[in-house]
């Protein structure tokens, strides 16, 4: 009898804890979302065209974009090797304010669903260097959150 009552403990521990933990489920991004992230930012351009790679239309980014796979990625391997992976403790570390506002509702969704979808940042990856194409503040929320990461990961050879 004792140790019937001793696995049901064990098991209402073990629930208690999954109702306190939080996951992100990461989804394939809606990539045609995700073009004009390389016409409107300059840095991505100037990255990318410094290893060959430019487009002139939205259908080629689009058709880059697409070769990408959905991956379980390190946040050792991020901080050791993006380019441009901007990771912050602190929401008031953004300048930005429609940036702090953004990660401040994703984070507050995350904490009273526990569970929520979100669209998996997109890294481009070129001579093991890691580049944030979109999403680093999904990423942030991720680290900050101690949730293991995924990535649509675009690999250039």
């Amino acid at each position: 009898m004792k140790d019937k009552l001793d696995r049901i403990l064990t098991k209402l521990k073990v629930l208690s804890q999954l109702k306190k933990s939080r996951f992100i489920t990461w989804e394939k991004p809606t990539l045609r979302d995700e073009i004009d992230e390389y016409f409107g930012n300059h840095p991505t351009r100037i990255f990318l065209k410094s290893y060959g790679v430019s487009f002139k239309t939205k259908e080629e980014v689009l058709n880059f974009l697409e070769k990408g796979k959905l991956v379980d990625i390190d946040k050792d391997v991020l901080e050791n090797h993006s380019e441009n992976l901007e990771i912050v403790d602190e929401v008031k570390d953004w300048k930005d304010r429609d940036y702090q506002e953004s990660y401040k509702q994703m984070q507050k969704s995350l904490l009273e669903e526990g569970v929520i979808k979100l669209p998996a940042p997109i890294f481009i990856k070129i001579d093991n260097k890691y580049y944030c194409y979109a999403g680093n503040r999904r990423t942030n929320l991720a680290f900050n959150n101690y949730i293991p990461l995924k990535i649509w990961l675009i690999e250039v050879e």
